[in-house]
């Protein structure tokens, strides 16, 4: 199946905003073995639904007692192994956030080969699985993402004092946005 660049930098950003990509480590007990998951999760059947008609892929819902939080249900849209292996070269030039990870899951997916099953798992091979979900176990836990210069957010009055107001000697700008200086 050919993608159009929009159903590829949607997707991309989808994943960038709304999804994760990971390196999972399963059957530690048996015989361990990694996985790469690729997924979109949100509480509209509509995205999830257009992910699935157009990329394919497999649907997942979560109920109210799996996330205590949340009020609606989430969908979870997941790509196969085969999916990954097709789709994520294609959209390394639109992801931005996620990018690091998609490379590193791209080459995670190169170490498959269905002579280990006969054989089992070369001890370098497994190595370098782990060094693999170690970087990118590290890259979601902090995305190192630069913070917003403070030139380019704009300032909002505090509404009841008409200026900025100050919460424990640090200037607050707007619900939920705390800053180290003001820029006049």
């Amino acid at each position: 199946m050919a993608y159009t660049v929009e159903q590829l930098a949607y997707l991309a950003g989808m994943i960038d905003g709304e999804g994760h990509i990971t390196i999972e480590l399963g059957g530690v007990k048996t015989r361990p073995n990694h996985q790469v998951t690729a997924c979109v999760v949100n509480t509209a059947p509509s995205l999830i639904l257009w992910l699935r008609e157009n990329f394919g892929g497999i649907i997942y819902t979560q109920r109210h007692e799996d996330i205590v939080s949340r009020k609606r249900h989430c969908y979870r849209w997941v790509m196969h192994t085969d999916l990954q292996d097709k789709v994520l070269p294609l959209l390394l030039p639109y992801l931005t956030i996620k990018k690091e990870q998609a490379e590193l899951a791209i080459e995670f997916r190169k170490t498959i080969s269905s002579g280990h099953r006969k054989g089992g798992l070369p001890p370098e091979v497994f190595q370098k699985r782990e060094e693999l979900r170690a970087a990118i176990k590290k890259l979601n836990a902090n995305p190192n993402l630069p913070p917003i210069p403070l030139h380019l957010i704009a300032p909002t009055r505090h509404p009841q004092k008409g200026k900025y107001a100050k919460q424990s000697g640090v200037p607050v700008i707007q619900d939920g946005f705390k800053l180290d200086q003001i820029v006049d």
